[in-house]
């Protein structure tokens, strides 16, 4: 699962008061495209129906995508292919570094699934052999303790 780190000032900066909040609402949903797909901030053109925002007249997508433009909240890519989240890896890690820590704790938690799991190996062979010593004295003790009992009892 992406998280996003978001200011808590967002709703009162100028480039969102000037882009307004359905706009707003489209950038957010453009940077929680771009973390959970690990774009480095690029939304391609396509990707405008997948980010949640419908609308028709002043609210369709594509306005609102100009109005982050505008406010210099999306940057247009020069080839039309579609906008860069202005300053994303700024304050966002890029992909390569994501995808690198993803690996580091995927190797970590399967290293400790391995340790874990030898230990509970272990711990199974220590317990049956603990149950298996504590039968073997309590048999051993009833046997002396009826060895005890016959040899005291008088043989009439």
């Amino acid at each position: 699962m992406a998280w996003l780190k978001i200011e808590s000032a967002v709703a009162r900066h100028p480039k969102f008061l000037k882009a307004g909040a359905a706009a707003a609402w489209l950038w957010l949903c453009g940077l929680a495209y771009c973390q959970e797909g690990l774009t480095d901030g690029f939304i391609p053109m396509g990707a405008m129906p997948l980010l949640g925002v419908t609308g028709t007249g002043a609210q369709q997508p594509s306005r609102l995508a100009t109005r982050l433009v505008l406010a210099e909240l999306w940057v247009p890519r020069d080839d039309g292919s579609g906008w860069d989240v202005h300053d994303y890896l700024t304050h966002n890690r890029p992909a390569t570094e994501i995808r690198r820590i993803q690996d580091e704790r995927r190797r970590a938690g399967a290293h400790g699934g391995e340790a874990s799991w030898g230990k509970r190996e272990a711990n199974t062979e220590a317990n049956s052999k603990q149950i298996a010593e504590a039968n073997a004295e309590q048999i051993a003790d009833e046997t002396a303790k009826q060895n005890a009992e016959a040899v005291a009892e008088p043989i009439c």
